[in-house]
Parts: structure tokens; sequence; C-alpha cells
């Protein structure tokens, strides 16, 4: 059985065109041993109107704490397939390309896999801006990262005892991690799976209120100290963390030679990360700057409670 477990909150027309492909596909895929679970996060929109459109779905509403990760442990936890596939409520399936990850005969070809997808991008207004390829791959590949877009099998899920409730942002990336410590890694297709609906990720008000209201501790800070020295997690600390990287040499090598002008190779990484970034480039020099100094304090400072009210509804 193949359970679509699908997150979301406030997701307005996104989460409409979602629900719309995802029963496309059953009907193209001629599926019938499934469940759509829907878990919401305390929407204040007309979630439950758009949802209450489509016939089949279990509706599960948070009534405790809420972030992404307790959504997903919320929505594994009822399901009742041996397959979990997770999508964000911002996603649009592609029927004619879930055959290449699942048919009902054979179930995945391999038990933790991903697929590509292309993100189109707007504004604040949710006006449409441009699109973009997720990841330019010319091959699968296996990796120990992962988006909000996968396939599990549920014995492994429970195997390292799903998400884990702490991160509110990161919880993806966490969970293959765990899951490439004990050897297994995500299998990542390179045919699209999902058009993206989203506001980049740079848009400047997002970035801003994202590293203000102290979200990337979540997704840096408690990963890099979780996962330490792993293998796995230094790989990923290299491949993202660049300007981090050269401002810990800089300060090093700084102190060790007395000379302030160590810092220069800093401030030419973060020159070049601001430029290649979208927007004004000093905004992107002040946010590349603090984002780093922040996740550096809070790998030593930030510690986030352990303990979770994960409750919840499902509503008729």
């Amino acid at each position: 059985m193949l359970s679509f477990i699908i997150i979301g909150k406030n997701e307005g027309w996104k989460l409409s065109l979602c629900l719309e492909k995802v029963f496309e596909t059953i009907r193209y895929n001629k599926l019938t041993n499934y469940e759509v679970i829907y878990v919401d996060s305390q929407s204040t929109d007309d979630t439950l109107e758009r949802v209450k459109k489509f016939e089949k779905i279990k509706f599960v509403s948070l009534t405790g704490d809420c972030n992404p990760a307790i959504a997903r442990n919320v929505g594994a936890e009822i399901a009742k397939g041996d397959v979990l596939f997770f999508l964000d409520g911002d996603m649009e399936l592609i029927p004619e390309s879930f055959h290449l990850f699942y048919s009902e005969g054979s179930g995945i070809s391999y038990p933790f896999m991903s697929g590509n997808f292309d993100n189109y991008f707007y504004n604040d207004n949710w006006e449409y801006q441009h699109k973009d390829n997720g990841y330019s791959m010319a091959e699968d590949k296996y990796t120990s990262h992962v988006g909000g877009l996968f396939f599990i099998l549920k014995a492994y899920w429970q195997m390292v005892g799903g998400m884990d409730n702490r991160f509110r942002k990161g919880q993806d990336v966490d969970l293959a991690l765990m899951l490439a410590k004990e050897n297994i890694l995500l299998y990542r297709k390179k045919e699209i799976l999902v058009h993206h609906h989203m506001i980049p990720y740079l848009d400047r008000r997002r970035k801003w209120e994202m590293l203000l209201s102290g979200m990337n501790m979540y997704g840096r800070s408690l990963l890099y100290r979780k996962h330490g020295f792993e293998k796995n997690n230094i790989k990923l600390i290299v491949s993202r963390e660049y300007s981090l990287i050269a401002f810990l040499l800089s300060i090093f090598l700084s102190l060790v030679l007395g000379q302030v002008l160590a810092l220069l190779a800093y401030v030419s990484v973060i020159a070049y990360r601001a430029y290649k970034g979208k927007g004004a480039l000093l905004d992107n020099i002040a946010y590349f700057v603090l984002k780093d100094i922040i996740t550096i304090m809070g790998v030593f400072l930030f510690f986030p409670k352990r303990k979770y009210n994960r409750s919840y509804e499902i509503l008729p």
C-alpha cells in the first residue's frame, strides 16, 4: 500500500493544485491500493474548504506544536501504507513521470528515493517570475541530501525513529544523514517528478524573515552540531558553506599570523557570493555575513527543547 503524505500551512491555490495532481496521478497510473493524508499546521486561510472538495482524503489537523518534522511524523504515524510518499502542499505532481518511481505491482525500486523537480518562482504577491531546474542532473545518483519530496519504506522510517521534532528547518536533510549513517543513501532519479511553486529562498523579505526569526539555527547550526564530523555531514558543509569555511579560516590565520589582512580572503568570498545572489549587493553582503556569524554562534549556544506536544485530530 502507498501512503501519500502531504503537509502544508496556508498554501491556498497551491494546495488545490497539489491535490488535483495527486488524484490525477492516481487515476493515470491506475492505483487502487493507496491512501491520501493531508497534515495541516494550523492554517488560518480556506485550507479546510479546499480539502473538502476532494473525496478520500484523511484531513489531520495539528493541535499542539507545529513544524514540518512534527507534521511528517504524525502523517507517518497514522499511515497504513508500507511505502510512504512525502510531498509538500506547494508541489504539483507530474502523473506521466510517476511510474518511473512507483508501480503498484513492484512498489519502489529503491527503499529511499526521490526525483528531480523544477522550481516556479513567484514574488511576494504570488505573481509568476521565472523557473529553473532544481537539480541539474544528467544521470541518476546516490546522495545523502533530500528535500521535501521522497519515497521511503515505512520500515526504514521507523528504523531511525522518523524525523527529529526539534527541526523547524532542515528536517529532511537530518533524516537523510541519519539514514546515511545506516548506509542507506537517497537514490535520486534525474527525471522531473514535480513542479515546485515557491518564493525564492533569497527573496529579500523571505531571507531576512527566516534569518531574524532564528530559523537558520534549526536548519544549519543544530544540523552541524548533531552530525559533527560524520563523513556525509562534512560533504554537506563543504558543498554549501564555502563562505562559512572561509570565515573560520580567515579568523584562524589572522590569529596565528597576527595579520588582520587575512580577513580579506573572507571579504572576497562574501563579495563573490553576494554578487552571484539576486538582489542588492550590500543587502546580500550584510545577509551572508550575519548568516555565517549566527550559524557559528548557534552551534555552541542554540539548544532547542526536546519534548514537544505532538497532538492532532482527524477531521471528518
